[in-house]
């Protein structure tokens, strides 16, 4: 999250501990308070956490997204390191036919994880001025559940890609000894 963002909900969120305390005060003195006052220390309460959920939804969510965002970074990463093992495993005349089908696999997936991450990330900024706040953010949350879904397929990828790797290199290791 950056600065601004973190700003923004610490003061959403200021502001709600700010109407719950004086509620609360209220309440605190039900000897001294009228009815009215009561209920409307109560209704307060519950204006104040019915606003105050979508506030944390949307900044969890935000994290969330934050931390996918890296995640796909590093995959990024690794397949660029696969890329430069499976060159030079191809110079030594290694088959990297397999290597190259669960490459392909690993770019589907994490392409497919990007897409979802990116429209999860367009629903959080479309939340800001969203008239219906709880629907943009369940479909953020929905593009954020297709996105780690696809994760977990490009893990599966990168495990059959060392795997591959381990077994290319095998035969390679005992022609030298």
């Amino acid at each position: 999250l950056s600065q601004n963002e973190k700003d923004e909900l610490l003061k959403e969120w200021d502001e709600r501990v700010t109407e719950v305390t004086a509620a609360k005060k209220t309440l605190e003195n039900v000897t001294e308070a009228t009815p009215e006052e009561i209920k409307k220390a109560v209704n307060t309460i519950k204006k104040s956490w019915g606003k105050t959920k979508p506030t944390i939804k949307k900044g969890v969510g935000k994290l969330v997204n934050a931390k996918l965002g890296n995640v796909m970074v590093k995959i990024k990463q690794l397949q660029t390191k696969f890329d430069k093992i499976r060159d030079r495993l191809k110079e030594k005349g290694n088959d990297v036919t397999a290597l190259d089908k669960y490459n392909v696999q690993l770019k589907t997936n994490l392409a497919e994880a990007e897409k979802n991450w990116k429209l999860a990330r367009e629903k959080f900024a479309e939340a800001k001025t969203a008239s219906d706040v709880k629907k943009v953010i369940k479909e953020a949350h929905d593009y954020q559940k297709k996105s780690r879904d696809a994760i977990k397929k490009t893990r599966d990828d990168i495990r059959n890609i060392v795997k591959e790797i381990k077994k290319q290199n095998k035969p390679l290791k005992t022609k030298e000894n």
